[in-house]
């Protein structure tokens, strides 16, 4: 056993060439062998009917049975290899037998792969339709909370509508592109921010462009008071005229700094529908405020009114 050691020590040069090239040899004769195995691939559909598109996805994967010598099975893990199917005749509908398409398997020629079998899956349920492609409104999803003493008083978007391409069943019946949630909380100053927008049934539809900037307006929450607002009395029976004790009021109202400060008295309404809200036997009644967007009701001064009628002369 002392004698083996010392003389492997002593020739460890010849041994190692020896035993590396032993090694060569036979990985050489090994991958010059036919093998038989399976491999995954990537399933690709290239081509259908002019203006023809598919509506439900295909499978993105396809596995099939190969032959081909070792060297060439080692080397193919290192190539995209992919089944591109090409349909140019397809104008409806069809389930088709993958075995019928085995030629179009895309390996390097130089491999010399030869496919012996699609093994899953064998069919394809292929569903196609009519390519639509047409401007649909978007709209923002969001969340934003100001702090208190402020108010979210608008928003802008970079893209009020976008190209939306597809199956027709899907774009036609698509009324607005929604966007990822926005979420916000304690915010004061205006901000903006790009969201992504999401398509219909992503796997087939697309939409140009994905995304979009939001720009929201974040401004201070202030009141203002109206005063001399004029009751108008409407609906009042033939015959008879109504009148208001006392005939105007006040108007606290809220909103945005800028929608405020803008605000004029003619823009408020302070209304009474004689023929929805008159009771008979009550005398005293509230009026109805009628305020432009983005403007809030604080309170009204004084709350009720009177209400006098009473018959026009002749």
């Amino acid at each position: 056993m002392r004698n083996a050691l010392l003389y492997i020590i002593q020739n460890y040069k010849p041994i190692s060439v020896s035993f590396i090239f032993s090694v060569v040899l036979w990985f050489v004769v090994k991958t010059d062998q036919e093998y038989t195995i399976n491999l995954n691939a990537d399933l690709k559909l290239k081509s259908l009917a002019p203006d023809m598109v598919l509506l439900e996805p295909i499978p993105d994967k396809v596995q099939v049975k190969v032959q081909a010598k070792g060297r060439s099975l080692i080397a193919v893990r290192f190539y995209r290899n992919s089944l591109n199917l090409e349909l140019p005749d397809f104008k409806k509908s069809a389930t088709i037998n993958l075995a019928e398409y085995i030629s179009q398997f895309n390996f390097p020629a130089e491999l010399n792969i030869k496919v012996l079998e699609i093994l899953h899956p064998k069919k394809l349920n292929i569903k196609i339709d009519k390519f639509l492609s047409k401007r649909i409104p978007v709209k923002i999803k969001y969340d934003i909370k100001p702090l208190p003493g402020y108010i979210l008083s608008g928003l802008k978007k970079q893209n009020d509508s976008i190209w939306v391409s597809g199956p027709q069943s899907v774009v036609a019946n698509t009324r607005y592109i929604y966007s990822d949630s926005i979420v916000e909380k304690d915010v004061k100053y205006p901000f903006d921010i790009d969201v992504r927008l999401l398509p219909p049934k992503k796997e087939v539809v697309e939409i140009s462009p994905n995304k979009t900037n939001v720009k929201f307006n974040i401004e201070r929450l202030v009141e203002r008071s109206f005063y001399n607002v004029p009751i108008q009395i409407v609906g009042v029976p033939y015959g008879f005229e109504a009148t208001a004790t006392p005939k105007n009021i006040s108007v606290r109202v809220k909103g945005a700094e800028s929608r405020i400060a803008k605000l004029k008295p003619i823009e408020i309404a302070a209304i009474f529908n004689y023929a929805a809200y008159y009771k008979h036997g009550e005398i005293k009644y509230t009026v109805q405020i009628q305020l432009p967007q983005n403007v809030d009701l604080v309170e009204v001064s004084p709350e009720e009114f009177r209400l006098n009628l009473k018959r026009k002369t002749e």
